[in-house]
């Protein structure tokens, strides 16, 4: 037999390579893993969106916290209108009020009640207030002097608007008075 008749042939060496079900055996392994991969990579994205949003609303709730206790440290004249309202003179002698309206914190400087133009609100549109509270603390005097410094306690519950992040947030502090 010549050579060539022998590569045709029954007898001629195994051809080396893959079988067609090998093929699709490897392909559908590898597509099980890159589909468990991408789902991997779309999980952490969420979460790392969801951390991302839920520390932007934070920072809001506690810059409009620390706005509020730093101009009631330096003020004078304390009045809780209500315990969702807080009215008195900042340290230049303007009046100023906080309060809820809705479900935002506003803080107003013409003197009455929160009424139905209020200024822009201090928290975001992505936070929902759900609670305000103030509470003055230690207002004794005597003969027109402090005997002690006024303390007052904020209390803010709020959540998040997406219902996605479904979160809810309660931030407190008391301030004092600062003597002059």
């Amino acid at each position: 037999m010549e050579k060539s008749q022998i590569k045709n042939s029954c007898f001629a060496p195994a051809r080396r390579g893959f079988t067609l079900l090998e093929v699709i055996i490897s392909m559908g392994i590898f597509f099980v893993v890159v589909i468990i991969a991408i789902g991997a990579v779309l999980s952490i994205n969420r979460a790392h969106i969801k951390a991302s949003n839920l520390q932007a609303i934070q920072d809001n709730l506690r810059f409009t916290l620390e706005f509020i206790t730093k101009e009631i440290r330096s003020g004078k004249s304390y009045a809780v209108i209500s315990p969702t309202q807080i009215s008195f003179t900042d340290s230049g002698g303007n009046f100023v009020s906080y309060c809820l309206l809705g479900e935002a914190i506003h803080r107003l400087t013409a003197i009455g009640a929160c009424d139905a133009s209020p200024p822009a609100p201090l928290t975001g549109d992505d936070i929902i207030v759900e609670q305000l509270k103030f509470l003055l603390i230690d207002t004794a005097s005597e003969g027109g002097v402090d005997a002690v410094q006024p303390r007052m306690t904020i209390a803010i519950k709020a959540r998040t608007k997406n219902p996605r992040l479904a979160t809810s947030f309660n931030l407190e502090t008391t301030v004092t008075q600062r003597q002059r």
